[in-house]
């Protein structure tokens, strides 16, 4: 009798009946109700019965072994000894698991009707499988009453497997305040961003109040400019998060020139100066920057050569997003799902659940997220298993 109260996991799909007693090439230790102690391996059970994500059913259950035969696999020095050999074959061939332990079952004299379930590791997935026995063909009072006590488990990858694709076009582009507050979206980025810059860059103006008002009348006429171009910065903002380590942040830097431009007021009247604001750049980064320079730029003037004119240059950041942290959430999980099939593929590269897997999760994710998002650069998902 085993100890202790353990989780356990059913992966399913709506509508599919299971499979009939005596079939040991699918039942790997026994004809019974299958569990797996991995809730990444209930997916992967889930999606084989359910090629539909819709149809996909996954469950957990609370087991008390204490009061449970259990022939355990996992701890059985015979087994170990019965298996190691052909080990192999067996994660080569899954139909090869029932037959080693038919085969293990005859050759110890072991009477599965004295046992309520048989625990072995699962080969192919990975974490361990229970197989709750079938009494007299028929399931057992033990899987009743597992069955009515299951809970449909629902993380986030479980309940957004259903979402549409994410539209960049359709997504407005967050703005975060310094305190992580949300300030504002779409056509209100630009308003935000102005009256910022504003503010900020008239403290560097303030000694000139004679042109105070015309800046504040240049800074506002870029808002529509910051606007639009932050719109056409839409894909950098969204690959700079797909990209961003636990902790970073994604920022628009936005530069902002004020030209001091010197007009003549005609021969022998005079000059006087004007500015005018430039949205010089805005660049995309995981930079939170704020700085300022001050520099002549010399070019020819209304016809005077070499004219020098001062200008003030002020970089200010503002935090930007385009996907939510749900659906960044999301997009690592399914990444990180990914890459764990990746790597058992790479171990086990004929393998067909491994293949079903990798195929499955990359459609799911460039199906959510876009094509592009597939190409980040040396460490991308295509750069490690294209397909």
């Amino acid at each position: 009798m085993g100890n202790g109260t353990e989780t356990w996991y059913r992966g399913e799909g709506a509508g599919v009946t299971r499979t009939t007693p005596g079939s040991t090439a699918a039942h790997d230790i026994g004809d019974g109700y299958y569990l797996t102690d991995s809730a990444e391996a209930a997916r992967s059970y889930a999606a084989l019965r359910a090629p539909n994500h819709a149809d996909q059913r996954i469950f957990s259950v609370k087991i008390d072994r204490s009061s449970l035969r259990i022939l355990d696999l996992t701890n059985n020095p015979a087994w170990q000894q019965h298996v190691k050999p052909i080990e192999a074959y067996i994660k080569q061939a899954n139909e090869n698991y029932g037959r080693a332990f038919e085969n293990f079952v005859k050759a110890n004299k072991i009477d599965l009707s004295q046992y309520d379930a048989v625990i072995g590791p699962d080969y192919v997935r990975g974490g361990r499988q229970m197989s709750v026995l079938l009494k007299g063909g028929r399931p057992s009072p033990l899987e009743v009453s597992i069955r009515g006590q299951l809970q449909p488990l629902t993380p986030a990858t479980v309940r957004a497997r259903a979402i549409p694709p994410i539209e960049l076009d359709d997504v407005p582009i967050r703005v975060v305040g310094p305190k992580g507050e949300f300030m504002g979206r779409a056509a209100e980025v630009g308003i935000i961003i102005g009256i910022t810059v504003i503010l900020t860059a008239l403290e560097i103006w303030m000694t000139r109040r004679m042109v105070k008002e015309k800046i504040e009348e240049g800074l506002k006429d870029l808002q529509p400019k910051i606007a639009d171009r932050l719109d056409k910065l839409k894909p950098d903002i969204a690959k700079e998060q797909l990209r961003l380590d636990e902790g970073d942040k994604v920022f628009a830097n936005i530069v902002v020139q004020i030209h001091s431009i010197t007009y003549s007021l005609g021969a022998g009247r005079g000059t006087y100066m004007k500015p005018d604001v430039r949205l010089a750049d805005i660049n995309i980064t995981t930079r939170n920057l704020t700085a300022e320079r001050h520099f002549d730029l010399t070019l020819d003037e209304e016809n005077t050569p070499r004219v020098k004119r001062p200008v003030d240059e002020y970089t200010y950041s503002v935090e930007v997003q385009v996907y939510t942290q749900e659906q960044l959430d999301l997009f690592e999980e399914w990444s990180a799902q990914y890459l764990a099939y990746v790597r058992k593929r790479l171990r086990d590269p004929t393998n067909p659940v491994f293949i079903a897997e990798t195929r499955r999760l990359r459609e799911q994710i460039v199906r959510t997220f876009g094509t592009d998002i597939w190409y980040l650069g040396p460490n991308s998902l295509e750069t490690i298993w294209p397909l």
